[in-house]
């Protein structure tokens, strides 16, 4: 019997001496790979803010990269943004950035000529002011469109 012991023990040691390094192997490489993840999450959340503070460049370019930029914050952060909160991040950085994220993409509207555009220097003072007061109305319109395009999305 003690010698089934001893063998045993024998068997137990040789086998830690082999586990023991293999286990030290895996589970160091795990937490390398964790650590990896977390730099690469770590440089994609500097990355998205400095695309958030930067002022430069105009366009859908970088309405699209505010939006993706948005969409990495909200990804990344350890408390997540709810949706008035992600809506109210992407109206502060651009109105067209929401609607890429929202995948909302109501018409584009253009501006109409406006009333005043046609006035000459020349021009008396009742055309002036019928002309001031006809590009009034035709702005109150026109921004009434525009509320009416961006609550589509909503």
């Amino acid at each position: 019997m003690k010698e089934a012991l001893d063998r045993a023990q024998t068997v137990a040691q040789i086998i830690s001496l082999l586990a023991v390094p293999v286990l030290v192997a895996i589970f160091g490489w795990n937490i390398q790979e964790q650590m990896k993840e977390k730099e690469v999450r770590r440089d994609f959340v500097q990355i998205a803010i400095s695309v958030l503070s930067n002022q430069q460049g105009a366009g859908d370019d970088k309405a699209q990269l505010k939006s993706w930029a948005s969409r990495v914050l909200a990804s990344m952060s350890p408390v997540p943004f709810d949706d008035a909160e992600f809506k109210s991040l992407l109206i502060a950085e651009n109105g067209k950035a929401l609607r890429a994220a929202l995948r909302c993409h109501p018409p584009e509207i253009d501006a109409p000529r406006w009333a005043a555009d046609d006035l000459e220097e020349n021009d008396n003072l009742e055309v002036k002011v019928r002309a001031l007061l006809a590009e009034r109305r035709q702005r109150i319109g026109y921004e009434k469109e525009l509320q009416a395009v961006n609550n589509a999305c909503w």
